[in-house]
């Protein structure tokens, strides 16, 4: 992919909403993400995230009962309520039919309603069972949010440095990182988030989702984190909630000119080559 160049937005409100998504229940769950986007009153052209799996949660009955007519209207939706309140919405992900195969897919949308990009999930959590129930998508995304270049990825995907990088290398300065991430390893999810923001020099937009889920998994801990790796807004617990901040492109400049790491890489030395990966570890289940 070719670097994406940045436009001239200096500074953009970014919001991130914590919602409880229900298991199964796609209506519901839709009318209470429109009804927070609403309720957390955006600029126009503000970056708005909603977080992983807002249709149907991890229920896998429902998910495989999906239709390709179902995408089709939920994403119909999504793009009126970017389009009622003009706003870049990055619509957490939803799980979709795209014939017989099931995605984890992250759509971004424009002021417009227009779709922007479309992201399916490419690290696919084994212990539970993704890798089963979904098909792992095989293409990054960074997407222009009218000069805010971002980089999409979801939940799992933060464990792997390497798509980051990726991204930050085709001209990402955002990345928006929509979850369900149970708050028994939150400590492991802002200290990634924050990892993140600080080694590809970018904020971050990581927004979990409330509540808890059908066996008692509790979530939340959504947070923003400036490219110093300073947090600039956090969810203080599993609450359903609304959090901002503002991104600046000043801030990004800052911290790639005073550390330059990005531009002092040395990839001829570290040359990556994981042929032989399956004999660090093998893969085995374990308790999510």
């Amino acid at each position: 992919m070719d670097t994406i160049k940045r436009g001239k937005a200096a500074t953009r409100e970014l919001i991130a909403i914590q919602m409880e998504t229900r298991e199964g229940d796609v209506e519901g769950n839709f009318a209470e993400a429109a009804r927070l986007v609403a309720e957390s009153s955006p600029q126009k052209d503000a970056i708005v995230a909603l977080p992983e799996l807002l249709n149907t949660g991890y229920d896998w009955d429902a998910i495989s009962k999906l239709t390709a007519e179902d995408a089709k209207r939920q994403l119909e939706f999504l793009a009126g309520v970017a389009k009622a309140h003009g706003i870049y919405l990055l619509a957490g992900s939803i799980a979709e039919a795209v014939g017989d195969l099931r995605y984890n897919a992250s759509y971004v949308f424009g002021p417009g309603g227009d779709i922007l990009g479309r992201y399916a999930k490419c690290h696919l959590f084994s212990p539970f069972q993704e890798d089963v129930h979904f098909a792992r998508g095989s293409e990054s995304l960074c997407v222009s949010l009218g000069g805010v270049v971002c980089g999409v990825s979801i939940c799992y995907d933060l464990r792997f440095p390497e798509l980051y990088r990726r991204q930050v290398l085709d001209g990402a300065t955002l990345f928006a990182i929509p979850s369900v991430w149970p708050a028994r390893r939150g400590n492991v999810w802002r200290t990634l988030a924050i990892a993140r923001a600080m080694e590809q020099q970018c904020t971050v937009l990581a927004v979990n989702r409330a509540g808890f889920d059908a066996d008692g998994r509790e979530y939340g801990g959504s947070l923003l984190v400036d490219p110093w790796g300073n947090v600039l807004a956090e969810a203080a617990g599993s609450e359903t909630c609304i959090i901002r901040a503002e991104f600046d492109a000043a801030e990004v400049d800052k911290a790639r000119m005073h550390i330059p790491s990005l531009c002092e890489r040395r990839p001829e030395v570290y040359k990556l080559d994981w042929d032989n990966s399956s004999d660090i570890l093998a893969n085995g289940g374990g308790d999510f």
